[in-house]
């Protein structure tokens, strides 16, 4: 028999802090990384040691009797994160869900209880293997009771049995609580003697068989010096720490031995648990280790302990290849559609499922008809979940009757939603009837199509599905006060990216290549002259930092530290660079070095991420980015396949894939970009007289300010760039210290930069307090057209968080309500092009910015169209865009 003895508080800590920054959350949006690090670790632990009983012990978190009889036990201990605490009940939940025992108790430690239980069962006979890496428990370590240390993963473990345990102390683990009562132990706020550390501790336990012997040894003169007088001294500290060291081996327990037998994990409390938190990556994994049907384990599984069994059995499909609005809608239809991966513009189109009175459907994208087009565009109201998807791949430009996008409202509700699949978003408005896309096409980045029957009853699934949640949605939108921001600004915004994406983007193929020729002839220059400097790989940090830190010895001051070595980034690169310019006679060579470096990895990210990534997504000429609604927290738009906001236009040698996107013929590109539209936005928000002013009056809003820190008339270029930086910089939260870097000026120069701008806008510092104010009472903030964030981390998370969370009350309202403003305005301007039946084809959103096709005979309406942008809301600052035209993308700026 084998009992699994478990340290679940060390075990969740340990989880924690090595995914400290991974920002995955439960559907309920409750930080998650530590729990979701636990699922395999446990899993792990299972499989490798195979026990018949198991057990977790937890601390409660109270005093125990070592508390008592010495207060300041563990004192030294820093609060326990806010974010680990909200995944205590989490972490319960899943033990109960695997079916394994835990427990705590107020009076003991989780080692006590490890103690007691590893101890009665090591006189019974089991074989016992304990996990922690607390060392506390190595005192236990016997011919029965191995004691496991593991790093994360489990993959450098140390497990000591007695052999272990005296090669690597020396002594045998009986005499360990002496060696920590001597010792002592930091993270327990336990003090040793002094002048006793490792060494002199071993060979006293070796010399003595007892504490009292070292002491008396001591006593007698045998042990001279400074350490015999502390052993004199110190029989009291002795004893009250053998007292703390010692675990505690009769504790009561909850659960006698066969309660807390296992053989495998409870599958239906687990499978429910891991679709509950929106684990679905686990869902698929653990569905594949039990022995079930091969036909469950592809479906069925995920109907685990469906409450509505007639999705499955009572409601069935008919697969149609002829649409009919009369056979096949009603008063309210719901649909779904399904493709291959996420890629929807590029990538296999497996159907649609159709739900109303009249039954659940299926049909094949191949057999839509005119009529299920027009359907689409009909005023019958309709309810569906992703509309651009379903647009995209039926082909229709223009569509009516959609009252509901629920993928979109989910997202709305919480955009952590944007990254989840409709079975978690189902699971969470209260259906647990769909399978995960996992179970049903494999993993998403190699996904497979099913056998036909599976595929349909996944799409017709989700169809039915959407019926059941659609109520519940509606509600919840009404209850968290969202309408504004669903049906003013989301909702109508579909359409409008819908056939953006549908267009696509002309690219210039011919230049394209022309370039990437040009610049990988740059790069092996670059290179050549770099090999004739040096002969290592430029490319691997680590072994550019061996020759230039190890190998050269070259400055370090100032340069980050990694895992590795020193940084080599370009920052540090740079920085490096301006420590040798002061000998530029010795270090010249390296400087050059330096140079060629910069710019060949210049050269590279453009041919790399740009020219190589806009290629790879050219179908027909163009590319057709796909639009994230609502992937950002302040609701930014972005895009992705390829990522057209992310082309840069700083650097000549990046602004020129700008030139590769030209227009059809016999039109222009048309770039219209809201001018400073965040500063406008926070000086309305603020009511910031002397701001709204320099707007009103058309002044340069950077020199004005530069003009009124400084305190003169006149000023350079590079004021005003440093006036600018202060502009964005504060109103998100900027400190000195980053203000400092990014002008290169002393801490004292920036701090006097902020305290003579706020002096100059004390209504924008006023704001900035009154966001962070609000902020911790309501634990969230607002844009102007009511988005909303929630920062629970503002009074809840540690400094580093609460300051987080400040940062983001600021922010969010103003970037929220400039993405709210571009939002509207494309839905308008949309409109004002459909009202007046032009030839115009929005095409791009880049941030700030709008891009056109405009035929020539139509570029009058551009100053039109610029109108409606500045008009699309009333602020006590006038909007101002600025319209460019060219004949490709780097002419209009």
């Amino acid at each position: 028999m084998k009992l699994l003895l478990i340290d679940g508080s060390n075990l969740i800590f340990r989880a924690y802090y090595a995914t400290e920054n991974n920002p995955i959350k439960t559907l309920d949006d409750i930080p998650a990384n530590a729990i979701y690090t636990l699922i395999p670790m446990i899993n792990k632990l299972i499989e490798v040691h195979k026990p018949t009983h198991m057990f977790i012990a937890l601390d409660t978190g109270k005093s125990t009797f070592r508390h008592d009889a010495y207060p300041e036990y563990k004192g030294k201990r820093g609060e326990t994160p806010e974010k680990l605490k909200l995944q205590f009940p989490l972490v319960k939940g899943l033990y109960e869900a695997m079916g394994i025992r835990y427990d705590g108790s107020d009076k003991f430690e989780a080692d006590d209880l490890i103690a007691t239980y590893a101890r009665k069962a090591s006189r019974l006979g089991y074989k016992v293997d304990v996990v922690s890496g607390d060392k506390d428990l190595l005192q236990l370590v016997d011919e029965n009771i191995t004691v496991i240390t593991p790093k994360l993963g489990f993959s450098k473990e140390v497990i000591y049995t007695p052999e272990e345990f005296l090669e690597r102390f020396t002594f045998t683990p009986d005499k360990f609580t002496q060696y920590k009562a001597l010792m002592g132990d930091s993270s327990d706020n336990i003090i040793g003697i002094n002048k006793v550390g490792n060494k002199t501790a071993t060979k006293f336990i070796n010399n003595y068989d007892s504490l009292d012997d070292i002491v008396e040894a001591a006593k007698s003169g045998e042990i001279k010096g400074v350490v015999g007088n502390n052993l004199k001294d110190s029989l009291k500290q002795l004893e009250d720490n053998m007292y703390l060291v010692t675990l505690i081996d009769n504790v009561e327990l909850k659960y006698d031995f066969d309660e807390i037998e296992f053989t495998c994990f409870d599958y239906e409390k687990f499978i429910k648990y891991l679709k509950s938190q929106g684990f679905t990556k686990f869902v698929t994994q653990f569905s594949s280790k039990y022995e079930i049907e091969e036909d469950k384990i592809s479906f069925d599984l995920d109907f685990a302990n469906v409450q509505e069994k007639e999705v499955i059995m009572d409601v069935p499909y008919h697969t149609i290849k002829n649409f009919t609005i009369s056979e096949h809608t009603s008063v309210e239809t719901y649909i779904y559609t399904q493709t291959l991966g996420s890629n929807y513009t590029n990538t296999d189109k497996l159907g649609f499922g159709i739900y109303s009175d009249k039954g659940l459907f299926y049909i094949k994208n191949e057999d839509i008809n005119q009529e299920f087009k027009d359907f689409l565009k009909s005023d019958a109201k309709k309810i569906t979940y992703d509309l651009k998807r379903l647009m995209f791949v039926s082909g229709v430009e223009f569509v009516n009757g959609f009252t509901c996008d629920i993928f979109v409202a989910a997202s709305v509700l919480n955009n952590q939603n944007y990254k989840r699949d409709i079975d978690s978003i189902c699971y969470k408005f209260g259906f647990e009837g769909v399978p995960t896309y996992e179970s049903v096409y494999g993993k998403l980045s190699k996904p497979l199509v099913p056998s036909n029957e599976l595929l349909e009853k996944d799409i017709t699934i989700k169809a039915y599905a959407l019926s059941k949640i659609y109520i519940s949605v509606l509600n919840t939108i009404e209850e968290k006060e969202c309408t504004k921001i669903f049906y003013d600004i989301e909702m109508p915004l579909i359409q409008v990216l819908s056939r953006i994406e549908q267009r696509g983007v002309l690219v210039n193929l011919e230049k394209l290549e022309v370039i990437e020729s040009e610049y990988l002839k740059i790069m092996e220059k670059l290179l050549s002259k770099i090999s004739n400097i040096v002969s290592i790989n430029i490319d691997s940090p680590k072994a550019l930092n061996e020759y230039l830190f190890i190998e050269k010895k070259l400055p370090t001051k100032g340069i980050k530290k990694t895992q590795t070595g020193f940084s080599t980034d370009a920052d540090s690169l740079g920085a490096l660079r301006n420590m040798l310019l002061i000998d530029e006679e010795t270090y010249g060579e390296i400087i050059k070095l330096i140079d060629y470096i910069l710019e060949y990895r210049k050269y590279k990210k453009i041919h790399s991420t740009y020219l190589v990534g806009l290629k790879s997504n050219i179908v027909g000429g163009k590319v057709y980015p796909i639009y994230h609604q609502l992937l950002t927290e302040t609701g930014r738009l972005s895009a992705t396949d390829p990522n057209i906001q992310n082309i840069p236009i700083r650097t000549k040698e990046a602004a020129v894939i700008r030139s590769l996107f030209t227009p059809p013929e016999n039109n222009k590109i048309v770039a219209i970009d809201y001018s400073q539209v965040e500063l406008r936005i926070i000086a309305a928000m603020a009511k910031e007289d002397h701001m709204i002013s320099d707007f009103a009056s058309g002044l340069d809003i950077h020199a004005q300010t530069a003009k009124k820190i400084l305190g003169k008339e006149q000023i350079t270029p590079r004021e005003r760039s440093q006036a600018k930086a202060i502009n964005f910089g504060i109103i998100y939260g900027m400190s000195q210290y980053g203000l400092a870097k990014q002008l290169d000026i002393t801490n004292s120069e920036a701090k006097n930069f902020i305290d003579v701008y706020f002096n100059e806008y004390p209504k924008i510092l006023q704001y900035m307090e009154d966001m962070k104010d609000f902020a911790r009472s309501h634990q969230y903030v607002m844009t102007a057209f009511d988005r909303k964030r929630e920062i629970p981390s503002i009074t809840t998370g540690d400094r580093r968080e609460r300051e987080a969370g400040e940062r983001i009350a600021i922010n969010t309202p103003i970037q929220g309500t400039a993405a709210d403003i571009i939002k509207l305005s494309m839905v308008h301007v949309d409109k004002f092009i459909t009202d007046n039946n032009l030839k115009i084809e929005m095409v791009m959103q880049i941030h700030d910015e709008l891009v056109f096709y405009c035929p020539i005979n139509e570029l009058s309406y551009v100053d039109k169209i610029k109108e409606v942008m500045e008009n699309v809301v009333e602020l006590s600052v006038h909007l101002d865009a600025e319209a460019n035209v060219g004949d490709d993308w780097l002419e209009t700026k």
